[in-house]
């Protein structure tokens, strides 16, 4: 990460105000908190951080399936996405009643076993594979992280039900604990812009969020109460006023 300002591009970079949903907001039971992390002294964009009381990235009956150019996705009804890229083909393994991809490299080679949505297909070399109830499973081996379909926001998350977070964070000399939110969190959750903006709504009631428009992506940030644009612009007219 830089530490030096980045500035926003004028006539190039743009942003629009959003509003947010009003009242009582509907969250999963799953998301316990939120915060917002402003990344202070560096050029990043804020960050939403989320508590958990579960594994967020597992719900039941959990099915992929297979959008095309090596996109794996499983959706929840309740507004999230977990997903992989893989391009390589599949090879039936008796031996492991499983469709198995050839080996690559992403996270550090680790093996992702998922169970396909019952009648979806994969197509390779001309050929057409259906999933069927009993050859379903495929194990992406090294599969690669990507981001996510439209619509869709990436975060990190503290899962509190798993007991070796609450360890590592115990200071035993202080009998304190570090804050969820400054321990070490996950990555890999995507959820849907509706669901960011009730949790934000819900966990962070001040806090205002704006459309970014950076010319090659578009993206939501939460806003500060007492900042009057987003964080690059407000870093670029910081640096303005100390050059006068």
């Amino acid at each position: 990460m830089s530490s030096t300002p980045a500035k926003a591009v004028p006539h190039v970079d743009s942003f629009e105000w959003i509003e947010r949903p009003v009242g009582p907001q509907p969250i999963p039971k799953w998301c316990t908190g939120a915060v917002i992390d402003w990344i202070d002294g560096y050029s990043n964009a804020p960050a939403m951080k989320i508590k958990t009381s579960e594994n967020p990235c597992q719900w039941p009956d959990k099915a992929w399936i297979y959008e095309g150019d090596g996109v794996w996705r499983a959706y929840s009804d309740d507004g999230r996405v977990e997903q992989h890229v893989h391009k390589g083909s599949l090879t039936w393994d008796d031996a492991k009643q499983a469709w198995l991809t050839p080996q690559q490299r992403g996270y550090a080679g680790r093996h992702f076993e998922i169970q396909m949505k019952y009648g979806s297909t994969f197509e390779q070399h001309g050929q057409r594979i259906t999933f069927t109830r009993d050859r379903r499973t495929v194990i992406l081996r090294g599969p690669w992280h990507t981001g996510g379909p439209k619509g869709y926001i990436g975060v990190v998350f503290y899962d509190t039900s798993n007991p070796y977070n609450e360890r590592e964070h115990f200071r035993p000399r202080t009998r304190h604990w570090r804050p969820w939110h400054r321990r070490t969190l996950c990555f890999g959750l995507m959820i849907s812009v509706e669901l960011w903006l009730r949790i934000i709504a819900r966990y962070q009631p001040t806090v205002r969020v704006a459309r970014c428009d950076y010319g090659s992506y578009r993206t939501l940030e939460p806003v500060r109460e007492d900042w009057d644009e987003p964080k690059r612009w407000a870093l670029r007219s910081g640096a303005e006023q100390v050059q006068r």
